[in-house]
């Protein structure tokens, strides 16, 4: 009885090692796995806000671009004008004061009307260039407060997303541990029951 005894007091020995080995295999198996996914959904996460940060960057500089252009456009075609005016009444200059002689006082009346048409023409461009400042400054303003528009809701969802990774990571761990807790349980039940029955 004695050797009996000593043989089920091994071979129970034996058994609980090997139930504990399976366990601890399987418990560290289910933890890497575990940071694998956390791993996977946090690079994923990051990858996503990056993606996201440089398109934004890329359309503010696109747009900068934009407005520096059309600003030169603007300047340009100002430039223009301006030289095309400039010529036109040197040269009609250069007629009224041939003819002045004879009609000097119509001369007179002529160039009044025509410095006055100069000063109208001269406020107009410098409204329209005044317009087109505004308006420059009136657009980037509305770029800038989408963009960052677009990056608190950006941020709230990945605050979002964070909150409910994490709500269902303690779900998880919660469900993990009952049915270790139940594992465990049931090899302790079958444990006692076989050293009930060899006692």
């Amino acid at each position: 009885r004695r050797w009996l005894a000593e043989r089920d007091l091994e071979i129970a020995i034996w058994s609980a090692i090997q139930i504990q080995a399976s366990f601890r295999g399987w418990f560290a198996r289910d933890s890497l796995e575990d940071n694998h996914y956390c791993a996977t959904q946090i690079q994923r996460v990051v990858r996503g806000y990056l993606a996201t940060m440089h398109v934004f960057e890329d359309l503010y500089s696109i747009t900068i671009v934009q407005s520096v252009a059309r600003m030169h456009l603007a300047i340009n075609d100002a430039v223009d004008r301006l030289s095309s005016i400039i010529a036109i009444q040197s040269w009609y200059r250069g007629i009224r004061a041939r003819e002045r002689v004879d009609e000097m006082h119509y001369g007179a009346v002529a160039i009044q009307a025509n410095w006055r048409r100069y000063l109208a023409q001269m406020s107009y461009q410098f409204d329209i260039i005044d317009i087109i400042i505004v308006q420059s400054v009136a657009r980037r303003w509305r770029t800038r407060r989408l963009l960052a528009t677009v990056r608190l809701q950006c941020f709230a969802r990945t605050l979002r997303a964070l909150h409910v990774y994490r709500e269902r990571r303690a779900t998880h761990e919660l469900i993990m541990r009952h049915v270790s807790a139940t594992k465990i349980q049931a090899n302790w039940r079958s444990y006692s029951a076989q050293m009930g029955l060899l006692h």
